[in-house]
C-alpha cells in the first residue's frame, strides 16, 4: 500500500488516500482533487517524513516533513524526532504492566511547563509526581 496526502497551496493535508502499491504518479495526479491548486505528496508510516499526516497537518517543503498540529503553545520543533517536543524535551518514559497496561497516568502541564502523573493502580487520593529533568527522576508533589 502507498499513502498519498492531498495538499492545499498553503501544505496544509486536506486527506489522505491509499493506493495500491503498483499505482504509477500519472494515476495519482489523475485522481480528482479537492480544489484547484492542491498536490499530492507521498506519506509514509515509517517516520520517513515525520509523522504520519492527517487533516491539519501540514508539509514542509524545506525540511521535507509532515508537521502536526502543535499540542501546547510552550512546545518547540524537535529536529533530531521531526516533532513537536515540551520545553523539558521527549515525554518521560512510562512503564508499562505485564498486560501492556501503562502503569502510569501521565500529562503534560502547559500552566506550569512541567509533566505529572500518578501511578493507575494506587488508591485514591492518589500521590502525583513532578518529572524533574535535570535529575531524571519523579518526586512526590502535593497538587
Amino acid at each position: 500500500m502507498k499513502y498519498f496526502a492531498e495538499l492545499n497551496s498553503s501544505s496544509e493535508v486536506l486527506r489522505v488516500l491509499v493506493f495500491k502499491d503498483n499505482i504509477t504518479n500519472s494515476e495519482i495526479e489523475s485522481t480528482p482533487h479537492e480544489e484547484n491548486g492542491t498536490s499530492w505528496i507521498e506519506a509514509f508510516k515509517d517516520g520517513t517524513r515525520g509523522s504520519f499526516p492527517g487533516t491539519g497537518y501540514t508539509y514542509d517543503i524545506s525540511r521535507n516533513v509532515f508537521v502536526g498540529p502543535k499540542n501546547f503553545n510552550s512546545w518547540v520543533w524537535s529536529t533530531s524526532v521531526l516533532d513537536w517536543e515540551s520545553p523539558q524535551g521527549a515525554e518521560p518514559s512510562n512503564s508499562i504492566l505485564g498486560d501492556e497496561t501503562p502503569e502510569y497516568s501521565q500529562w503534560w502541564d502547559e500552566e506550569n511547563l512541567r509533566w505529572l502523573r500518578y501511578r493507575i493502580a494506587d488508591a485514591k487520593p492518589r500521590q502525583n509526581y513532578v518529572w524533574e529533568p535535570d535529575n531524571n527522576t519523579w518526586i512526590g508533589v502535593e497538587l
